[in-house]
């Protein structure tokens, strides 16, 4: 089984685990009088034990975002991108997205991405703009 534990908080027991960044993070199970086997039982029902050692979805950064679409490498139609695509988004990434990278995705509101294009080459916003879109 997982490297997880339960504890009980306010009645209810909880099963809690740590993700890849060693942060705690805690699923409630039911009541706190369920016995441990009662627990584990429902740590396999809910699949949480898959969670353990995993970056939390509810809370990845843009950096996480931005990597995994950046190792998609595909088009919107599905299709490779070329070569040359992908070593000038890898670049504009490194150099310019990284700027957001430990930021939580959801957490980015568009005004903070406003001002922040407005600080950049006028030519350059609309490119900079489209690849924020589109992670």
């Amino acid at each position: 089984m997982a490297k997880g534990w339960f504890r009980s908080k306010q009645g209810k027991l909880l099963y809690c685990c740590y993700n890849v960044f060693g942060d705690e993070r805690a699923k409630t199970l039911g009541p706190a009088k369920m016995t441990d086997e009662e627990g584990w039982v429902k740590v396999g029902e809910f699949g949480l034990g898959q969670l353990v050692g995993r970056p939390d979805p509810v809370n990845a950064t843009f950096g996480e975002v931005l990597e995994h679409w950046l190792a998609y490498g595909k088009t919107k139609t599905g299709e490779e991108k070329d070569d040359s695509t992908t070593r000038t988004e890898e670049r504009n990434a490194r150099n310019y997205l990284s700027h957001w990278a430990d930021r939580v995705a959801k957490d980015i509101e568009p005004l903070g991405i406003q001002q922040w294009l407005d600080k950049q080459s006028y030519g350059m916003r609309s490119k900079r703009r489209s690849m924020m879109s589109a992670v």
